[in-house]
């Protein structure tokens, strides 16, 4: 839905909440969630990774009957949080200790030192990872993703940062629409895979990596899953 938007607020590493939070959803999306409070705090912290929480903004016409939906879903995330994170990308902002509920999140990183043996190409300078995007499930045709996209896309490409080359990463296409996968990791078979998703959005295959990832079930078993490195160059 084009006249969707999302707010961006960024995530508190140092608030107990909104690591709880995070961890919530990065278990509804289906993996990562033990990352919260290790590289993801540290990167954070760093300045090197900036995770953005996205909230439906009051004024959406439709906000009641979204968090409704949302919330039906994951009870468990009915408290608020409250806006208190003091740095964006190592530099202190002002946080407005404002309540708010997110529906997903997303992340902007200016460094990924986990793929330079991939050699994937990238420029040296200019280039930024858009990472871990995740949106409620309830919510995921309503224009979230989108939105969330747009804002950082925007980000990404202005002041200070800059970037001339977006990059981000997926499950391939093939594994994520595969019923037995999808169903374990995600619970549904999703309408749309990301990698095509992304390519609609300008964004082009540079490499696949076969289990760049370890992704455990519940029954403790790895699966052989295919990873895709994608770039979008900007002009």
């Amino acid at each position: 839905m084009s006249g969707t938007t999302v707010t961006l607020i960024p995530w508190d590493p140092e608030s107990a909440e909104h690591s709880e939070r995070l961890i919530e959803q990065r278990i509804a999306c289906g993996w990562h969630a033990d990352q919260v409070k290790g590289s993801w705090r540290e990167a954070q912290r760093a300045g090197t990774k900036c995770i953005y929480w996205l909230e439906i903004p009051k004024e959406d016409p439709n906000y009641s009957s979204r968090m409704e939906a949302h919330l039906t879903a994951f009870p468990e995330q009915a408290s608020n949080l409250l806006d208190t994170g003091a740095y964006v990308r190592g530099i202190e902002r002002q946080p407005t200790n404002q309540p708010f509920n997110p529906v997903g999140h997303i992340s902007i990183d200016t460094a990924w030192p986990g793929v330079d043996y991939l050699n994937l190409n990238t420029p040296a300078m200019g280039t930024i990872w858009i990472k871990s995007l995740y949106v409620s499930a309830p919510l995921q045709s309503a224009g979230f993703g989108r939105a969330a996209m747009d804002a950082l896309e925007a980000m990404a490409t202005s002041e200070p940062l800059c970037a001339t080359t977006l990059m981000l990463d997926a499950v391939s296409k093939e594994d994520q629409m595969r019923k037995d996968f999808a169903l374990e990791f995600y619970g549904y078979i999703p309408k749309m895979a990301n990698e095509e998703w992304y390519c609609r959005r300008g964004y082009r295959v540079v490499k696949t990596v076969q289990d760049f990832y370890i992704h455990t079930g519940a029954a403790k078993t790895d699966w052989d899953i295919k990873t895709v490195f994608m770039r979008k160059d900007i002009a």
